[in-house]
């Protein structure tokens, strides 16, 4: 087994020196990413697309040879179906559009990731992005994996023809009709990139909106929205001054662009109904993943006057006079139609002034004669008057009233509560006499933890069963460790099985040839491993709970 791996580590030295030879007689372009410049010749292993990829972003990234599948973390099309992942010009244009340089891309034939996680097809190829122009629509990538290493240049349709129509020998039909992956790498960076997980933006492109209207005139919306994922609700509305909302219409399209002139929430915003006055139109987008965004512009609404002459108002038909006294008279005007008075009054028979009434009178009476109750007083203490049923005025007899919104009568007691409680994770609950509060409190924070493979046979070890029993070391058997926070190193050492036909886990990728290959990890202890897995603990949060009861 030594032997074998010391022709290995011989034949990878002759190989990267011809692939070095091969690519530094290229046209050098230099691409600057995180701070460090690279070139087409700055990666190793040009026969192996995803081994020379490797290299170039470790120079970028101080990229540990973390291992890439479909659902790790660093894959931004993680969640995405066959369909959605389907090398399309669309689907090219968003994904390079979102995509960071220095990302890791992964195409392939199959249309869907394996069991284990792994793009497991030999048919397949790996690239990293290094330059792009979403303006010009195109982009720049260096690649290998034929014998040479290149900065190739690509457009969105460019890049859809050449690998859709690709073929290769041993290829039952051409083409490479798949992205599996476009790993975002910049978390390793020195700027400490949050690291994207398949939430494209939503893009809202409203090409034709109003900015003052007449009113009672109408509008024609004009605009697109688009996003990778499939748009579940558009809301279009028209907020008054204030920031309420005066009309709105939302539609479900559930298709990843849709056309805002003729819908439906075209067809439902009237701006002719509008008055005059100052308004936002907005517009809200939100995407099957939970994305929304938001557009708004401001628009006035002018009001319309008719213009009528300056002018002595005259003549006309009369129309009324006033029911107060002096009862001035109103005439319609012949020129503009509006009421107006000329000054003069009129005689109302029903009008006390006009015609005042002769009072009977009150018969004589030293003490006023209690009748029906009329009121009582509304300060304290809230004596009763009544109606004297000789002179008819009001009186008060002295007695008073309880009123129960008089806090004289009905004193206000002021609560007494006792302190807060210490936070608990007991349940309290709230009563009339007890007033609770929670909260929510992390109680362990989220982390990764890794665990590593191998087989072993008698005190040997390797990435293959066959090979240790074909050595004659006895039955072999998977050996996994423990799930734990450490994360094994790499001895820079990786390990091919050539064409053993064993049954085979936890292999990193395919040589150009079919082989699979293996990188080696190292224990603290000196263990050799020859796969790794990861996964993410979710942080753990608890509700707590405080309360205080009332004392009086």
């Amino acid at each position: 087994m030594k032997l074998a791996r010391k022709l290995f580590s011989l034949l990878m030295v002759v190989g990267i020196l011809l692939s070095f030879t091969v690519t530094s007689f290229a046209t050098e372009r230099s691409f600057t990413i995180n701070n460090v410049t690279v070139t087409a010749s700055s990666g190793e292993c040009v026969g192996n697309c995803s081994a020379y990829a490797g290299k170039i972003l470790s120079k970028i990234w101080n990229y540990k040879g973390e291992t890439t599948t479909f659902l790790s973390k660093y894959n931004m099309l993680r969640g995405l179906s066959d369909t959605e992942r389907a090398i399309t010009i669309d689907h090219v244009r968003t994904f390079i559009q979102n995509a960071p340089l220095g990302s890791r891309i992964r195409i392939c034939k199959s249309p869907s990731n394996t069991e284990n996680n792994y793009d497991n097809s030999r048919y397949g190829h790996t690239m990293v992005l290094v330059d792009k122009n979403d303006a010009a629509g195109t982009f720049t990538t260096l690649e290998a994996g034929f014998g040479a290493a290149a900065a190739r240049d690509y457009t969105y349709e460019s890049f859809t023809s050449k690998w859709t129509n690709y073929t290769k020998k041993g290829m039952s039909s051409p083409g490479y009709k798949y992205f599996f992956y476009i790993a975002d790498l910049t978390s390793f960076g020195s700027g400490n990139t949050s690291v994207t997980t398949g939430n494209p933006a939503i893009t809202l492109n409203i090409s034709n909106y109003p900015a003052t209207l007449g009113q009672g005139d109408s509008y024609p919306l004009r605009g697109t929205i688009t996003s990778n994922y499939n748009i579940t609700s558009v809301r279009g509305s028209i907020l008054n001054s204030s920031g309420q909302e005066v009309m709105g219409y939302t539609q479900n399209p559930n298709t990843k662009n849709f056309d805002i002139r003729r819908s439906a929430v075209d067809m439902n915003l009237k701006f002719g109904a509008l008055s005059a006055g100052s308004y936002t139109l907005k517009f809200t987008a939100e995407n099957s993943a939970g994305t929304s965004k938001n557009w708004s512009q401001s628009f006035t609404v002018e009001g319309k006057t008719d213009q009528v002459l300056e002018h002595t108002h005259q003549g006309g038909s009369f129309q009324f006079y006033e029911d107060v006294h002096p009862h001035l008279n109103y005439y319609k005007c012949a020129i503009c139609g509006e009421n107006y008075t000329d000054g003069s009054t009129a005689y109302a028979a029903s009008c006390e002034t006009c015609n005042p009434s002769q009072p009977e009178p009150t018969p004589p009476h030293d003490t006023h004669v209690k009748s029906a109750f009329q009121f009582q007083e509304a300060v304290h203490p809230h004596r009763n008057y009544y109606k004297c049923s000789v002179c008819g005025e009001n009186f008060t007899d002295g007695t008073t009233s309880y009123l129960d919104s008089c806090q004289i009568c009905n004193p206000v007691t002021e609560e007494k509560w006792t302190g807060w409680s210490n936070w608990s994770a007991a349940p309290a609950y709230a009563s009339d006499t007890r007033q609770v509060e929670t909260r929510t409190v992390k109680t362990s924070d989220t982390y990764t933890q890794y665990r590593y493979g191998r087989y072993v046979a008698n005190g040997h070890d390797c990435w293959c069963s066959l090979y240790l029993e074909g050595l004659g070391y006895g039955r072999a058997s998977l050996d996994v460790t423990d799930w734990s926070t450490t994360q094994y190193g790499t001895s820079g050492r990786d390990w091919s099985c050539g064409y053993c036909r064993g049954s085979h886990a936890g292999y990193d990728h395919f040589s150009s040839d079919g082989r699979p290959w293996w990188k080696e990890y190292k224990s603290p202890s000196g263990q050799s491993y020859y796969w790794e897995e990861s996964r993410t603990v979710p942080a753990v949060y608890e509700t707590q709970y405080r309360y205080r009861d009332q004392i009086n």
